[in-house]
């Protein structure tokens, strides 16, 4: 560089000239401060005004939804539920003494007390009340009812009640659901009071324990079942006695099963499903001790307690069901998980098939179509509709039962498999007399 150049750049600049730029640089800073306030301003008031407006939209639908309630209004009058008004899906109505001396003094909503002109009384002995409901929606929707067919009443009954109240005369019930068929005397009953009776094989009551196809299928025996899920079981050291169930795996129960912790997932005992669990396997189960067996004559009440009553502990896991049909994936996704996971269900070979769950055997026998409408397997039992066919709407309430049967429910172990439907449709629609 030059000596020139650089004797400028060490130069003072000329006076005029550092004027100019402090009067440019004064000038720059007046308009920033008049500038950035205005926007800034401008935000804070619009946002206010924002929050002004949301909070008094959310007061206003606040209070639109939400009334107190006026203290004009009448209270409503307490009025009894019905009993089966007030049963869950696939729970059962308390038994009842249905002989025709208690049924004359039986409680509304009991066998014998019309509450509705034209409603049913129907008693059973097995859990019908999902297909009574499935039978009600039916014949409203599509058989053009006026006035709409009333729910019947539904009285879960002994088994040597149930066709005591059919044939009683005025105070009896219109039709039955029973697991085993009308004997000829009690059939007599009725014909001396001129009742016609007709008998519908309405189908079976199966249940399975499944498991993931991954893992071999479960073998076991209502024994070993009971002793495994029962709350109470006899103390091994003192039979005699009983005690809160110790067992922890299978090979606990019986040493000829395998070293696998005991979980098993089912239905609450309150349910269909669990009904028949309860009454086909765990009551058999039960029965074959003979501790617990003595108690069925002695004490009844607590024959039924320890029968039909599992452990909290978690080694039956109380699940819902009743969706299962629509939304396995969850419950199907624990039994591939959980190579001893069993699962007590309705036996259904195609959603079985589907969820690729095995059925173990009960007592050696693994249920099929076969074994079950032969009576070989002991997880399953026949059912039979007893009904008044002079009843109005009788015909049109048999069919709707029968056609519940095997439907998607998933709290329902009802299914349908015989050999012959054609025959037992034409069955259905004529209701003819049952003659011996």
């Amino acid at each position: 560089m030059s000596d020139d150049f650089l004797y400028r750049m060490r130069a003072a600049p000329p006076a005029h000239f550092v004027a100019g730029l402090k009067a440019r640089l004064n000038q720059l800073d007046q308009e920033s401060l008049l500038r950035v306030p205005v926007p800034r301003r401008v935000l804070f008031l619009g946002s206010m005004i924002i929050a002004a407006v949301a909070l008094a939209t959310a007061v206003f639908m606040a209070r639109t939804l939400y009334s107190p309630p006026s203290n004009d209004l009448r209270p409503i009058p307490a009025t009894k539920p019905s009993p089966v008004n007030d049963q869950r899906t696939g729970s059962a109505p308390k038994a009842t003494d249905a002989s025709p001396a208690a049924l004359g003094n039986t409680v509304p909503g009991k066998a014998g007390v019309r509450r509705i002109p034209g409603q049913f009384d129907v008693g059973a002995t097995v859990s019908i009340y999902p297909n009574i409901k499935e039978a009600v929606r039916y014949m409203n929707k599509n058989l053009n009812l006026n006035p709409t067919f009333p729910e019947p009443v539904l009285s879960m009954m002994s088994d040597s009640a149930v066709f005591a109240s059919l044939c009683a005369g005025s105070t009896s019930v219109e039709a039955v659901v029973v697991d085993r068929r009308i004997s000829r005397e009690e059939l007599e009953v009725c014909r001396r009071i001129n009742k016609h009776i007709t008998e519908i094989r309405i189908g079976y009551e199966a249940i399975a324990l499944a498991r993931s196809s991954l893992y071999d299928a479960p073998k076991l025996s209502p024994q070993s079942i009971f002793l495994a899920l029962a709350r109470e079981i006899p103390d091994p050291r003192n039979p005699e006695e009983l005690i809160e169930n110790p067992y922890v795996t299978w090979d606990q129960v019986d040493a000829a099963l395998p070293n696998e912790r005991i979980d098993v997932s089912g239905p609450p005992l309150s349910a269909a499903t669990g009904i028949a669990f309860r009454n086909l396997v765990m009551k058999a189960g039960c029965s074959s001790l003979p501790t617990i067996a003595l108690l069925k004559g002695t004490n009844p009440e607590r024959f039924e307690e320890v029968c039909g009553s599992v452990r909290s502990d978690g080694a039956y896991r109380v699940s819902d069901l009743s969706q299962l049909s629509s939304n396995p994936f969850d419950f199907v996704g624990y039994l591939q998980a959980h190579p001893e996971a069993i699962a007590v269900l309705g036996y259904r070979q195609e959603l079985l098939r589907a969820w690729k769950l095995s059925a173990g055997s009960i007592g050696g026998v693994v249920p099929s179509d076969e074994t079950i409408s032969s009576g070989s397997y002991p997880g399953a039992r026949a059912l039979y509709l007893y009904a008044n066919t002079a009843v109005p709407h009788m015909r049109d309430f048999v069919l709707a039962i029968w056609s519940s049967v095997g439907g998607p429910s998933g709290d329902t172990p009802l299914i349908s498999i015989d050999a012959e439907p054609r025959y037992l449709r034409q069955q259905v629609l004529t209701l003819p007399d049952l003659i011996f």
